[in-house]
């Protein structure tokens, strides 16, 4: 399960204006893995004392059992749940960790933060389909580390790309005196290139 969703109105409150959204999704299923465990001993054992209940009608094992097979479904229920209300969300300005279930949390990194990535991928996560990507950030807190991402790839040259277009983007201050010809003022985008005078034609040269 890829996990992947489609950016809608539900991401968009959480945007700054003029905010593009370029890819959102969900974690890996992994994730709900352990509360899986746990439903299955669960069950397992709610199984084994209701059965006992006929052999002990007096300690009433069956509604024991019961309410602990129950208990291991609610468990199971509330992880897939989180699971599905948990995504990440990335924009061309922030990487985005949006989660909770009746009251929602909004954890946000701008890219011009990140310095680097550290992306890593277990045995698990290369037979399974999932891995993690660290945001090497200077010296700030915050989401430092995107767990279990489903298509780890395409989101880890996804990031690059954010990451790369974001310093481009960054404006590049020129002084009077760098010795940079046709140099722009602070606060432009990129600096202008020097004019190239055209070649001379050999007529103009004689001409001369």
């Amino acid at each position: 399960m890829t996990g992947e969703v489609t950016p809608g109105r539900a991401m968009e409150r959480y945007l700054a204006p003029g905010e593009l959204v370029i890819d959102g999704t969900r974690r890996h299923l992994v994730v709900v893995d352990s509360a899986l465990a746990v439903w299955l001993v669960t069950t397992a054992l709610g199984l084994a004392v209701g059965s006992a209940g006929a052999r002990h009608p007096g300690f009433y094992l069956g509604q024991i059992g019961a309410a602990v097979c129950l208990a291991g479904a609610a468990f199971l229920g509330c992880r897939i749940w989180q699971w599905w209300m948990a995504r990440y969300v990335f924009t061309d300005q922030r990487v985005l960790l949006i989660e909770g279930i009746l009251s929602r949390r909004v954890n946000g990194l701008p890219l011009k933060s990140v310095m680097d990535t550290t992306y890593s991928r277990s045995i698990g996560g290369r037979l399974r389909g999932y891995g993690d990507l660290e945001l090497n950030l200077s010296g700030r807190p915050g989401l430092r580390k995107l767990t279990a991402l489903p298509r780890p790839d395409a989101i880890y040259q996804l990031v690059l790309r954010l990451i790369n277009s974001d310093k481009v983007k960054q404006p590049i201050s020129t002084s009077p005196d760098a010795g940079v010809p046709g140099g722009g003022n602070a606060g432009d985008t990129t600096a202008p290139l020097p004019r190239l005078r055209p070649p001379r034609h050999p007529a103009d040269r004689r001409a001369a």
